[in-house]
């Protein structure tokens, strides 16, 4: 599986990163049920976003079928001029 996290603003994708868990080291087929992964994600913001705020969205998903595993929104964030 694979995460994609997500800057949003309505529509609008002001920044995205999209690649496999814990920095393509412990892949979703070794995780335990229940267990909680701590990761971190360095989130590129698209050149002229303009400031505001955004919701911080992760998504895990099937890169074959795009399926999504699983969303949810986690905060909202503001990006500074």
């Amino acid at each position: 599986a694979f995460v994609s996290v997500k800057l949003l603003q309505g529509e609008r994708i002001a920044g995205q990163i999209d690649t496999r868990p814990v920095r393509d080291t412990y892949p979703t087929t070794a995780w335990r049920v229940g267990e909680i992964i701590a990761d971190t994600y360095d989130v590129p913001v698209v050149p002229g976003a303009p400031p505001g705020e955004y919701i911080l969205q992760v998504t895990l998903y099937d890169p074959q079928s795009g399926a999504v595993i699983a969303q949810r929104v986690l905060q909202m964030i503001t990006l500074a001029p």
